[in-house]
């Protein structure tokens, strides 16, 4: 497995990450059948439009006044999931908080964002319980900026508690946030196709981050 890293303005000692993971369950296991697990799926929302958005930000990137220095991390091994009960989540994550907390580099990681399905068809982000414990600052920052851009995607209600990547961010002492749309109906489903997902929840997530971005100090 490998983590993939891209970093703008190396020479700042203060950064912000925008990460996702970029691995995709190997096993459809949402699908009622299981005799359809096995067969293979794009996981376009889950497993693709975080990394697709950062994609196309980059080329964007040099065009924002910014303060601090910029990481994009794409995190290996967020569901190398075959049995639940067995099986072990964030590899990738953990594994870049354990070499962050152990190595203390002269940098500091004063936010992250976390991008998780955010591509499914009136996409809705509501406050990820685990964000607003650790990083409350952070998600008024962000859902106040989608509140002042009329990013309607952003809503101000607390969603369910979920399991991912910001939580070993979190626990090696940076803020990080998860937007994330949970409600998503073919989460871990063959039907999680391209055709699934629009482009205008990714703008609204795109809009907030470079306006965020921006900000940050």
């Amino acid at each position: 497995m490998a983590n993939l890293i891209a970093s703008w303005h190396p020479e700042r000692l203060r950064r912000v990450i925008l990460c996702s993971h970029y691995d995709t369950r190997p096993i459809a296991d949402q699908e009622p059948d299981p005799r359809q697990w096995a067969q293979p799926f794009l996981s376009a929302n889950d497993g693709g439009s975080g990394v697709a958005l950062l994609m196309e930000l980059a080329n964007h990137l040099g065009e924002l006044k910014t303060a601090v220095g910029v990481d994009f991390v794409l995190f290996d091994g967020e569901e190398t999931i075959f049995d639940p009960k067995r099986d072990k989540y964030f590899f990738g994550s953990e594994h870049f908080a354990q070499v962050y907390r152990r190595d203390r580099p002269k940098h500091r990681y004063v936010a992250a964002v976390l991008l998780d399905m955010i591509a499914g068809k009136n996409a809705r982000f509501p406050v990820e319980p685990y964000s607003a414990f650790k990083a409350g600052a952070l998600v008024g920052e962000l859902w106040g900026i989608a509140s002042e851009l009329k990013c309607a995607a952003f809503v101000e209600r607390t969603g369910p508690a979920v399991q991912d990547d910001h939580l070993a961010l979190n626990q090696a002492g940076i803020p990080a946030v998860d937007v994330i749309d949970f409600s998503y109906r073919h989460w871990h489903r063959l039907s999680d196709v391209p055709d699934k997902c629009d482009g205008e929840s990714m703008q609204q997530v795109a809009r907030v981050l470079a306006a965020w971005l921006e900000r940050v100090k």
